[in-house]
């Protein structure tokens, strides 16, 4: 009880102090832009959203942006309007997972492989914040490269059977991810299979590389390994994401931690991308003091 009471003061203090992001201005998307940006949000995330998809898109515009609303109204629908000149609108309700799980962000990854049979995807995350030129994503752009955002225990590809060996260490770990991973030398193939511990909060899809039934294939294979009710919980998209993009044609993980989740540690002058998730977003002010520096940026072009 009490942590979820500090958390919800931490994120109202958070939103109060960067309300000045709906003063800056709206994003102009580029017409000769070949790329997009796609993100799952929900009616809460709106104002750390604008901070996320302004920052990036103050370095890279995008030809558009696509929202897929969790539990929008028309009110928020039109927020991001306000914000966004060729925003398209994707209700959750209306994404088709296939025989894969539904919610999980699963929506997220089936709107994104759909919509790379038209252009390269970028998927970002509300909660993060791009403080410099992004000089390797414009780069797998321009080459058609799939990445991923590294973590400190993932920064490099291995084989199925290899990432299944270093997740048996974690013998008590539950969660979806350390059992999956787990279970990984157990897909047919699995020493020809590869696999990254990367994290989807920021990841790029080369145009008509990875498709909707890759994605089924590998969930139907692992749902069927570690059973249904595993499978579904939160964190089986991550798994798949890591996945897909591992056993892609051309692939990279982001520099860390050039580019990476949020610890003190990781963080300089040369930070480019961060990724402020869960019980580190709003420690020692980082998230806030660096957003109210990108919305003065922002003020100011």
């Amino acid at each position: 009880m009490f942590y979820e009471l500090k958390k919800n003061l931490r994120k109202t203090f958070f939103d109060i102090n960067v309300s000045d992001i709906f003063n800056t201005p709206p994003i102009i998307c580029s017409d000769i832009a070949s790329f997009s940006i796609l993100s799952q949000i929900r009616p809460s995330d709106i104002k750390s959203y604008l901070l996320a998809i302004k920052s990036f898109s103050y370095y890279l515009k995008p030809s558009s942006i696509y929202v897929v609303g969790d539990r929008f109204t028309e009110s928020d629908w039109k927020t991001l309007d306000q914000h966004i000149d060729n925003l398209i609108r994707i209700p959750i309700e209306t994404v088709n997972t296939m025989a894969c799980p539904h919610g999980g962000t699963w929506e997220r990854i089936f709107s994104i492989l759909e919509l790379t049979h038209k252009h390269y995807i970028i998927q970002i995350d509300s909660d993060t914040l791009t403080m410099l030129y992004p000089t390797e994503i414009a780069e797998c752009i321009n080459l058609n490269v799939n990445f991923t955002l590294g973590t400190s225990l993932g920064q490099n590809f291995s084989t199925c059977v290899e990432a299944s060996n270093f997740a048996s260490q974690f013998n008590e770990d539950t969660h979806v991810q350390t059992v999956s991973e787990k279970a990984l030398a157990s897909l047919d193939n699995s020493d020809n299979l590869l696999y990254v511990r990367g994290c989807s909060g920021l990841s790029g899809f080369a145009h008509n590389d990875v498709t909707t039934n890759d994605a089924e294939y590998f969930s139907t294979s692992m749902e069927k390994i570690i059973g249904s009710s595993k499978w579904k919980e939160w964190g089986s998209e991550q798994i798949t994401s890591n996945f897909l993009i591992s056993n892609s044609k051309n692939k990279m993980v982001l520099p860390w931690p050039k580019y990476c989740n949020f610890n003190p540690d990781n963080i300089s002058k040369n930070s480019t991308f961060i990724h402020f998730i869960g019980n580190t977003r709003y420690a020692l002010g980082t998230y806030r003091k660096y957003s109210k520096k990108i919305i003065k940026i922002l003020l100011t072009s």
